[in-house]
């Protein structure tokens, strides 16, 4: 296996081509319930993006070595026979990233990201596979905190608009709720209360 080792690599540009690429994967293999034949990974891969993969761009003039940069995606068995170099892959639907393995994610990448500058061309697409999946853990877990923040904004408003309802009829009408039933209100807002305090006296210490 012949490798072009001559390429003056631009490490950050190739995390970010990298991660796009694996994306790409990850959205062609989901169309192939089946599974791809791997040497025709290329020819799929333009049939369906109507571009090529570019390969080169990370010195690969060999589909094989392409495995190390996308193995946790996909699910493949090599063959017995040494002179076969065709399988099937399939998109990886049980990957998951473990917190625990990924632990101080900066610090980890910045490990990563350092050995690339004098790391060995056959260990390059493991650590470029590495950061990837770092980079790909930090983006879900912001989209996922920026969702979590605008939910709970939401459902919070909805629930002042309510108590700001239930005050008004309260301070100026005392007949139209019974005594059980406010009660009852009374009682059942001890949970509210004790699930909400750590959150307002975390935010309450915040300068």
């Amino acid at each position: 296996m012949n490798t072009t080792t001559s390429i003056d690599f631009d490490n950050n540009e190739q995390i970010r081509l990298l991660t796009n690429l694996r994306e790409d994967i990850r959205i062609l293999l989901s169309t192939h319930s089946k599974g791809i034949w791997y040497q025709m990974l290329p020819k799929v891969f333009y049939m369906h993006f109507h571009r090529d993969i570019h390969l080169d761009l990370f010195a690969i003039d060999n589909i094989l070595l392409f495995l190390d940069y996308i193995s946790d995606l996909i699910k493949y068995e090599l063959p017995s026979n040494l002179n076969e170099e065709d399988f099937i892959i399939e998109l990886n639907d049980e990957r998951k990233v473990s917190l625990d393995r990924i632990g101080n994610v900066k610090f980890q990448r910045d490990i990563l990201f350092k050995q690339l500058e004098n790391v060995d061309f056959k260990k390059r697409g493991e650590i470029l596979r590495e950061i990837s999946i770092i980079d790909e853990y930090e983006k879900f877990q912001k989209e996922n905190f920026h969702t979590t923040h605008e939910h709970v904004a939401l459902r919070f408003q909805k629930i002042r608009s309510m108590i700001d309802i239930c005050l008004r009829h309260l301070l100026h009408s005392s007949s139209d709720i019974s005594s059980d039933d406010l009660f009852q209100l009374y009682e059942q807002s001890n949970e509210f209360i004790s699930n909400i305090t750590p959150l307002t006296q975390h935010l309450s210490s915040l300068k």
